[in-house]
């Protein structure tokens, strides 16, 4: 199975109801919380009775953003436990697990970070030079 560099169950929660009627959830199907569907829970090991963290690839992409001009680490190579901390820490979350979220490349989640950023300043730059 493949996924995305980052993914969150709660993304996926979403993305699963958009093929139901009335765009129902697992429990109302009678299919059982999401979480405990076995490979749900082997890529994501959110905790059964956690309530899923709202949160989206385009809020990671501007965290990871924020965390990397924070801490002028543009150029290292990030430490993944750090960055869920942050994220955490923001979030106010006690476990990373909790965040339901699934990274497998930090590198490219922080290139495309990284033209999201360059794109904008080009998007800034024409719209003065346009003045």
């Amino acid at each position: 199975m493949q996924v995305r560099a980052i993914c969150t169950l709660h993304e996926l929660d979403e993305c699963l109801r958009e093929f139901t009627q009335n765009r129902a959830d697992f429990e109302t199907l009678k299919l059982g919380p999401l979480v405990k569907l076995p490979l749900v829970y082997q890529f994501f090991k959110v905790p059964v009775d956690a309530d899923v963290c709202e949160i989206t690839t385009a809020d990671v992409i501007e965290h990871l953003r924020t965390y990397l001009s924070a801490n002028n680490l543009w150029t290292t190579k990030i430490e993944l436990e750090k960055f869920l901390q942050y994220v955490m820490d923001a979030r106010g979350l006690l476990s990373p697990y909790e965040l339901g979220l699934r990274i497998t490349s930090p590198a490219l989640a922080i290139q495309v970070s990284d033209w999201f950023a360059f794109f904008y300043a080009l998007r800034i730059m024409s719209y003065y030079l346009s003045l």
